[in-house]
């Protein structure tokens, strides 16, 4: 079977819906050209929504969702989880970060809190070992909202599809003059 890849964004966005039920037959591919979305991942947990080549700048924590994924229900719910776990993983992470700063400064600071003489008290290891692992669990949570963004992109996808079919619903008409590029592989 084939496979279908649609490398795709756009500059800008709209929430105004077509009027029209179904995209018309003869513009199908330019349609799907103009309008199917692309995720691509960078380093540090970066994503990046495109269409048509363009970035659409989702924002750190999907901010602009209501704009990229208008119409789409199914999207904006994926797009409300991958949010919250994006915010809820970046403060766990800046609280384990914030103990294990605490807990050099103390030590460079020679604080008998955490160094009595050449020996290390409780709370240094308490500082270490609780903010690693807090830092390390908020990672987990931030790298946890990317298969949801994944999934807003492929249920507004669908949604796409669906027009292009001519069933109900339909996608935010968007500008036109987007260019994008199909690859097709077996």
């Amino acid at each position: 079977f084939f496979f279908l890849g649609v490398c795709a964004t756009c500059g800008a966005s709209t929430s105004a819906w077509s009027q029209s039920v179904a995209a018309p037959r003869g513009d199908a591919v330019d349609f799907l050209e103009k309008n199917l979305l692309n995720l691509r991942l960078g380093g540090f947990g970066r994503a990046k929504v495109v269409r048509a080549g363009a970035d659409l700048g989702l924002g750190g924590f999907g901010g602009n969702a209501k704009e990229i994924f208008a119409g789409v229900p199914g999207a904006l719910d994926s797009m409300s989880t991958y949010r919250t776990l994006r915010i809820t993983g970046t403060v766990v992470y800046a609280v384990g970060l914030a103990a294990l700063l605490t807990n050099v400064i103390l030590t460079v600071a020679k604080s008998e809190a955490v160094v009595q003489g050449n020996t290390l008290q409780p709370l240094w290891y308490g500082l270490i070992v609780g903010g690693g692992v807090v830092g390390m669990g908020g990672a987990f949570v931030i790298s946890a909202a990317v298969p949801y963004l994944s999934d807003a992109i492929e249920k507004y996808n669908r949604a796409v599809f669906e027009r292009v079919r001519g069933r109900a619903g339909g996608v935010p008409a968007l500008q036109s003059g987007f260019h994008a590029s199909l690859r097709f592989s077996l």
